[in-house]
This record gives structure tokens, sequence and C-alpha cells, in this order.
């Protein structure tokens, strides 16, 4: 196909999406390159007029196997959301996150007397951990989408 060519595009196709309501309460988890379209629902939710309380898990390796982690700090010092990264494996002296994979303790401290909405994406073994996590913290199992690769 060469400029000018008519192509085919549909629309985006599963159910890994914001709801067009947004609940009050979101939260987001991700593990890696998970984040990718955890980070597009949360710009979204935090440009509606009413934005949604957000909390923001995220796990990498390493601390530069954060990606836009400039990002996700800003937000946290602005109040927009409230952040927990853990770094996995090697995190030098100047890493000032959790280290270690995540744990059931600090997901439920998350969602103590909240109602979240929450969007899990990441490898099996992540997404499959925080399902059950958030399921022991009392989260019903309607009230957690996921993606997984």
């Amino acid at each position: 196909a060469g400029p000018g060519s008519r192509v085919a595009v549909e629309g985006p196709a599963g159910g890994f999406v914001l709801p067009r309501r947004l609940p009050r309460e979101l939260l987001f988890a991700a593990g890696g390159t998970g984040i990718a379209p955890l980070r597009s629902m949360l710009a979204s939710s935090l440009a509606r007029p009413a934005a949604p309380s957000i909390t923001l898990i995220y796990s990498a390796r390493t601390p530069e196997e954060f990606a836009f982690a400039r990002e996700w700090r800003r937000l946290a010092r602005l109040g927009r959301i409230r952040l927990v990264m853990t770094a996995t494996r090697e995190a030098g002296a100047a890493w000032r996150g959790r280290r270690g994979r995540v744990q059931p303790a600090w997901v439920a401290a998350l969602v103590k007397g909240r109602d979240p909405l929450c969007f899990v994406c990441g490898p099996d073994a992540f997404v499959a951990g925080l399902m059950d996590m958030l399921r022991a913290a009392g989260v019903p199992a309607r009230k957690v989408r996921r993606e997984r690769y």
C-alpha cells in the first residue's frame, strides 16, 4: 500500500478499558511493561472533570526499568495519585522506592476502607499474584479487570 491507499481500520477490541462512567476510586497495578495500557487509562482518568482517587502500584526488576518514573513521581508529589513503586531485583543505595515483590500487606493497606475498580496488567505470575492479593483484601472479582502476557 502506498500513499493515498485506502485501509480498513477497526476500533479497539477487548474488555480491558475504562468504563464510560468512572467510579470514585481506581487502582492500577502494573508489572514491567504492563504499565503501557495503564498509563493511558490513568491519564484519561485524571483529565476528567471529576477525576477519581487513583492509586498506582508499579513493579519492575530494577529502578532503570520503570517507564515514565518522573511522571509518576510528579503526579504523586502533586497529590494526583497515590504511588507505590517497588524494584524486585537490583536497586542501589540511591533507590528510594520499595524493594521486593508486591506484598499482600501493601495491597490490603491500599484498598482498606476503599472500593476501587482495579486494573491489573503484566506478566502472568504478576497478574495471578495481584488477583490473589486483591481477593484476600476483600476486593470482589467483579471489581477487578486484568490483562496478562
